[in-house]
């Protein structure tokens, strides 16, 4: 296990050198630094794409693209220090999904709903003005709702309703 250690952190180390020794970083070093950052938050991308290279001095920026279940979603990468450490950010406020479950959950817990499940649809929700986004729940009874949130444009802000799955379905009771 040691050896792996040592091995692993030449290797980082070499990674590092390499990362510092140019004027510029690579659009393969950022592409790389973007998918470890949405590792980091549990998204798989399909596809991340920065247009070009990005001199190392602090404030330089590039923007780049991540595709995330068919959606694009900009992330601006800008040089945060002169050894070329680099801060992410997306263009829009972006809601990991396995993290909006669990809130989602106890928002409605907190309102008396006796929740069992609740699944979204995608990896992450992009909060661009009047995007919707939309998750089945299912009650510890096994009745079926589903929850239909849309951001207002204004950061992260949204206004979410619950209807029953028949009635949202154009079905009645």
């Amino acid at each position: 296990m040691d050896g792996v250690r040592k091995g692993s952190r030449r290797a980082a180390a070499m990674v590092l050198g390499a990362l510092s020794c140019g004027a510029e970083l690579g659009p393969d070093a950022i592409e790389a630094e973007l998918r470890a950052y949405l590792a980091a938050r549990e998204i798989e991308p399909e596809a991340v794409r920065c247009p070009g290279s990005l001199p190392r001095e602090r404030g330089r920026s590039v923007e780049c693209a991540a595709t995330i279940d068919g959606e694009e979603v900009s992330v601006v990468v800008e040089v945060e220090d002169d050894e070329g450490g680099l801060v992410l950010r997306p263009r829009h406020a972006t809601l990991v999904t396995a993290r909006l479950e669990p809130e989602i959950a106890a928002e409605l817990r907190a309102q008396g709903q006796a929740v069992a499940r609740v699944r979204c649809e995608g990896q992450v929700w992009v909060a661009r003005p009047q995007a919707e986004h939309h998750c089945e729940i299912t009650t510890e009874d096994g009745q079926h709702l589903r929850w239909r949130g849309v951001f207002s444009g204004e950061g992260s802000k949204h206004r979410a309703t619950v209807t029953p799955v028949e009635h949202a379905a154009g079905g009645g009771r």
